[in-house]
């Protein structure tokens, strides 16, 4: 592999990292993946197959691929799933090492309702299963193992597994950790969704000083929003869309033309959910529920705060007493 420098965005999903991808794209020091999400150094158990039939385990210079311009920038691969991939941290270390690692964080509750509502959007929930359903279905865990397993019986699709897996990937300080250990502390960087939505420009600029980039780029940066999970009006449409798009990025994500369909989805993609999608589904979390979760997830923030030396700027806040996490 070459001396490159390169900077993965980790994780985790439904956390405003495509918008971060776009935002880099435009940084003219920056060069990103031909394709988001290329899931290049992912484990080849991981649920969710990489959209190009190629990976780590084909030698790590086929990931210069994923980058057509040759200019000696900051290489950007933004995979929200390589959180999870329990033999990524490594993987990363050995095949690029001037790697750093930065992830984005989100409020756990607000994540599983994401995802609950992308779950449908993409028809891989049944319309009629309820928010509580949802979550009752997963409290139990053992999804994603069971996911991984489907993967290695053949699955070539995304296991219904996985997408019951977004309550423990809130856990998120064990796969954090992994990382640190791998890399070291100075070569991750962990940021709050909360915190990239409220200042953009903040957030920015510290990534930017991360990756020895100029921040003052993004002084004047119009930060528009990209992907947001949307209630769907004919799930079957929306599937075949995914599935044409899907097949757009594995097959011209190297030529010169893909360029040309990426502008043209920008263009396209909020024409298309003006037609197709509808007035978004309103979530409703009793007090019931909302106490449920906060207890599941209590000790996690403790686990989390102590990890990172710093709060978190979300709603749970444990009631145990916080010596009993050190």
């Amino acid at each position: 592999m070459k001396k490159n420098q390169y900077l993965i965005i980790g994780g985790t999903t439904k956390a405003a990292t495509t918008s971060l991808f776009h935002y880099l794209a435009d940084h003219p020091e920056v060069t990103v993946t031909s394709i988001k999400e290329t899931r290049f150094f992912i484990d080849q158990d991981y649920p969710l197959m990489p959209p190009v039939d190629t990976g780590w385990w084909e030698g790590a210079d086929k990931f210069e691929a994923f980058f057509p311009n040759n200019d000696p920038c900051l290489r950007v691969d933004v995979t929200p799933d390589y959180l999870y991939s329990a033999g990524t941290p490594l993987r990363l270390k050995s095949l690029l090492p001037n790697v750093k690692i930065a992830f984005i964080l989100r409020d756990p509750i607000t994540r599983v309702v994401s995802w609950y509502k992308y779950a449908k959007q993409i028809n891989c929930l049944p319309s009629s299963m309820t928010f509580r359903e949802y979550i009752d279905k997963q409290m139990a865990g053992g999804h994603f193992e069971q996911a991984k397993q489907d993967r290695r019986n053949g699955l070539h699709i995304p296991s219904p597994e996985y997408f019951l897996s977004a309550l423990e990937h809130g856990h998120y300080s064990k796969y954090l950790q992994s990382y640190i250990d791998a890399v070291g502390p100075d070569n991750v960087k962990v940021y709050f969704y909360e915190e990239l939505c409220a200042e953009p420009i903040k957030i920015l600029h510290d990534l930017c000083d991360f990756a020895a980039i100029t921040s003052s780029f993004y002084d004047s940066y119009d930060f528009q929003i990209f992907n947001r999970s949307i209630s769907i009006k004919n799930a079957r449409l929306n599937h075949l869309y995914s599935k044409f798009r899907y097949h757009v990025r594995r097959y011209t994500h190297n030529l010169p033309i893909h360029q040309v369909f990426r502008q043209m989805r920008l263009w396209f993609d909020p024409i298309y959910y003006r037609l197709n999608g509808k007035a978004d589904e309103k979530v409703e979390i009793n007090s019931d529920l909302r106490a449920k979760l906060e207890a599941y997830y209590e000790y996690e923030i403790i686990a989390l705060e102590k990890i990172l030396g710093r709060s978190v700027p979300w709603s749970i806040k444990p009631q145990i007493n916080k010596s009993m996490g050190k």
